[in-house]
């Protein structure tokens, strides 16, 4: 667009092919001159109606409104810890599929059905397993971006889903990766975006949120018990919303070991539900967090948003890495040219010092 974001840069609008369909509402901005894939440019010649100033206006980015919040107890976010907690009913663990109908070389497809903590239902987890390696494995957890609430029908293929592109390498890598089919998304959506859910039915929708951070600590509850699976390096990963809100899970759960939040920061949009606002969270979160983010993202600003966000954490060894120029959705390959690193670094550091043994202790104190 014509219209000027920061400094010589240009306002992107609409989405592309490659991104998450929640970007048609969103806005990114690279430099006029940028000629990347998924960019493009319309000419047109305007007659006698041109346009008025304030349509060719800049159009500067809103920072979230967060001066006025009080932060509140840990006790009172979490009411103790049961507004989180699962009913301790069996697993009942099924297996549905494993291997996918097109096979990648590098990993198998598993579909995994388990009870869920409450309410009787059940849902799938997806794994990648690592045809190559020796278990017990690195273990990623996966929380897509919020295009997902949108979504009805069951899960594609892991080598269709849209998301494959940032979690397809770590298993390449060596790890297992864990899709849970969250309350909300794929076949257990209602087909409406998650914020609109939040306008029409907030009471309904707090409480399948609520049900989200459910499943994620189910799910690590479950992942746990099985021998292929590493419990002192345990990570989550995060996407967009779930990079946002991802603190209010690691706090849930505490059996995390390290997480990635790729293109989350800051938002006001949750502050009438501290409850469910990262924003509350982050504070208490004590593992190592690494934070990706593109400097030209157009949903959370760098300075006003992302930044703020990573100064709060209070592990020293947390890290935020700035993709210059890349918007909301960094490129897979040079996030796992972030990602993978890093976990090695962290991981490594702990068998070096031996402060395994002494996080799984701080651990199981946590949980008990």
């Amino acid at each position: 667009c014509l219209n000027e974001r920061e400094t010589e840069n240009r306002c992107l609008c609409g989405g592309a092919w490659n991104e998450p369909e929640y970007k048609f509402s969103f806005t990114d901005s690279a430099s006029p001159w940028s000629r990347e894939e998924a960019f493009g440019f319309r000419c047109v010649q305007y007659g006698k109606n041109a346009p008025e100033d304030l349509a060719l206006a800049p159009l500067p980015q809103r920072p979230p409104q967060l001066h006025n919040l009080e932060r509140q107890p840990i006790e009172v976010l979490t009411d103790r810890g049961l507004r989180f907690a699962n009913d301790n009913v069996p697993f009942d663990a099924e297996v549905s599929q494993t291997e996918a109908p097109n096979p990648s070389p590098d990993f198998r497809h598993e579909v995994i059905r388990i009870t869920a903590g409450y309410d009787n239902e059940r849902f799938d987890i997806h794994l990648l397993v690592p045809r190559k390696g020796e278990p017990p494995f690195e273990t990623v957890v996966w929380a897509p971006g919020m295009g997902v609430w949108a979504r009805t029908g069951k899960f594609p293929s892991a080598l269709e889903a849209q998301d494959n592109q940032y979690i397809a390498p770590l298993a390449k890598s060596g790890r297992i990766v864990y899709q849970p089919i969250y309350k909300g998304t794929f076949e257990r959506s209602k087909g409406i975006a998650i914020l609109k859910q939040f306008r029409k039915n907030p009471i309904q929708a707090r409480a399948d949120f609520i049900k989200v951070i459910k499943d994620l600590s189910r799910t690590v509850d479950y992942l746990v018990t099985r021998r292929d699976v590493d419990p002192d390096r345990l990570v989550y990963f995060g996407l967009s919303l779930s990079a946002s809100q991802g603190p209010i899970g690691l706090v849930a759960e505490p059996e995390f070991d390290a997480a990635v939040l790729l293109s989350g920061g800051y938002t006001s949009g949750w502050a009438k539900l501290p409850e469910l606002h990262g924003y509350q969270y982050v504070p208490h979160v004590e593992i190592p967090v690494l934070m990706i983010n593109g400097s030209q993202d157009g949903i959370f600003d760098a300075e006003t948003s992302q930044k703020p966000m990573s100064e709060d954490f209070v592990n020293d060894r947390s890290h935020r890495e700035l993709l210059e120029g890349a918007g909301h959705n960094p490129p897979p390959e040079e996030v796992f040219k972030v990602m993978d690193p890093w976990l090695k670094s962290i991981f490594n550091a702990e068998q070096t010092s031996g402060d395994g043994a002494e996080a799984q202790e701080q651990k199981q104190l946590q949980k008990d």
